[in-house]
């Protein structure tokens, strides 16, 4: 009986141990894995973590239990060795082990009861959360998704304005292309056009540098021999017998005719005693007239008179007569221009001065006589050149090109101690050109800053001076013209002396 109770006791022993060790090995079914929400994944893998935690409490308690059953063992040992000893006291243990088993089965149900109610509470919970964390995810998820399509809207809508936008500029380029292709063409057109007017303009400038280059040697060559022309010599005073007493001297001067401005040096008629008669390709021209000459004498004239020539197809300007019958001034001497056919011709011509070395002479012209008619067998003394003393003059100038003349007035001054004469041009007080020239027996030439003179003087002690001009140089260049002057200051008896010193003045 005692054997039948112990064996009860162990087996009872032995099926509570197997029920807590069989109960202590129950787990948690792991959730199911979602491949496509790792979250969910984690916080799975973090309920499973919460079980094990609860499974090792009930291993915990499980050990406690084997603890106790050890006690058990222990006290059954000692049961056993004092069974022997006290029967008695076996039955009344045996009731309190039986009591004590019923009382591990109840506490093992129990156990059980909680354990379970436990793993569905723990199931609950992890299915609550697994069920929160997979709506948290398909949340996420839907507005991953939701942000996605936006996202890929909007891409599509950029990606659609891109390509306009890249259509548009692909066509702005071609179109770009196009205009640059043809301003390409125009330009290439427009350099080819250029360059053939560069090369024709280099051609025409250079066949226009030769033209000039000719031209210029032309004008310069022309103006060598015009210069030659103007500097010929006067020709030498020619004198006759007016009776055994009387020697007089004809006509003497220069004419210089301008044809397309190349010069033609003439001197006068030869044997001429008429000083109012100009001759030029054997047509005689009227200077003053006796009646004009009459006229002027019976009057007082401020300035000297200048009268307009109108003869045998010859137009021009011929200078002058004296004030009056008691002034000698332009009374052996006439200057002045005529034009016809194209051609101009200046003059100078009188009665020159005479010399030291050129004799004693009269002249066969008196201005008073001249105007009444009335032949004078004696003419008019001529005294010789000064040769020393500086006089000054006053006069007139006829200065252009081209056939085309105006009157500007003159100053001068002769220096007989320097051998130099200086002629000033002038208009409204302003000086045009400046005339010098070196004094050799009763003729002067030469040339001053490119303005070439040659000339005479005429009346007695060179009371009249005339000359024809040439400009060589500056803007002025090729214009000409002829002056005459007459010396101020004189009296009956003699002329005052100027103040002016030529000697510093430069003549070539």
């Amino acid at each position: 009986m005692k054997t039948l109770r112990l064996s009860v006791i162990a087996t009872a022993c032995a099926l509570a141990l197997t029920a807590c060790s069989s109960g202590s090995k129950v787990s948690i079914p792991a959730p199911k894995k979602d491949q496509s929400q790792t979250e969910s994944l984690k916080k799975a893998q973090d309920a499973e973590r919460i079980a094990k935690e609860k499974q090792r409490e009930a291993e915990a308690k499980q050990q406690e239990l084997a603890q106790k059953v050890a006690q058990v063992e222990k006290e059954k040992k000692t049961a056993q060795e004092a069974y022997n000893k006290a029967e008695k006291a076996n039955k009344q243990l045996l009731a309190e082990k039986q009591g004590e088993v019923d009382r591990l089965a109840k506490a093992q149900k129990e156990a059980e009861v909680a354990y379970k109610k436990l793993l569905a509470e723990k199931q609950s919970e992890s299915d609550n959360l697994l069920k929160a964390q997979v709506e948290k995810a398909e949340k996420e998820k839907k507005a991953s998704q939701d942000a996605y399509m936006k996202a890929k809207e909007e891409y599509n809508r950029l990606l659609t304005e891109k390509q306009a936008e890249t259509d548009r500029l692909t066509k702005l380029q071609t179109e770009a292309e196009k205009e640059r292709q043809r301003l390409l063409a125009e330009k290439q057109a427009e350099t080819d056009r250029l360059t053939k007017l560069q090369a024709e303009a280099e051609r025409l400038a250079k066949e226009q540098a030769e033209k000039e280059k000719a031209k210029k040697e032309e004008l310069d060559e022309r103006v060598k021999k015009n210069i030659v022309e103007l500097k010929k010599d006067f020709a030498p005073v020619v004198t006759f017998k007016k009776n055994e007493d009387i020697t007089m001297a004809y006509v003497n001067g220069k004419l210089l005719t301008i044809d397309q401005n190349q010069f033609t040096h003439n001197d006068v008629a030869k044997n001429e005693q008429r000083l109012d008669t100009l001759i030029i390709d054997g047509k005689e021209i009227d200077l003053f007239t006796r009646d004009e000459a009459l006229k002027n004498l019976q009057r007082v004239e401020e300035i000297n008179p200048i009268k307009d020539i109108d003869q045998e197809g010859f137009k021009g300007k011929v200078a002058s007569l004296p004030k009056s019958a008691f002034n000698e001034g332009f009374e052996q001497m006439r200057y002045g221009y005529v034009t016809k056919d194209g051609k101009t011709t200046l003059f100078v011509q009188g009665h020159r001065t005479p010399t030291e070395n050129s004799g004693s002479y009269r002249s066969p012209s008196s201005y008073v006589n001249y105007a009444k008619n009335d032949d004078n067998e004696r003419g008019s003394s001529l005294d010789s050149l000064p040769t020393e003393q500086a006089y000054d003059y006053q006069g007139f100038a006829f200065y252009g090109k081209d056939n085309n003349y105006r009157q500007v007035n003159a100053r001068g001054v002769a220096d007989f101690s320097n051998k130099k004469i200086l002629v000033e041009l002038k208009e409204d007080e302003k000086t045009l050109l400046t005339l010098g020239a070196t004094i050799k027996d009763s003729t002067f030439v030469g040339e001053h800053n490119g303005v070439y003179t040659s000339g005479a003087f005429y009346g007695s002690e060179g009371r009249d001076m005339g000359g024809i001009f040439y400009q060589t140089q500056g803007e002025d260049k090729d214009k000409n013209g002829v002056f005459g002057v007459t010396k101020q200051g004189c009296s009956y008896f003699s002329c005052d002396k100027s103040s002016e010193n030529l000697k510093d003045f430069e003549v070539k």
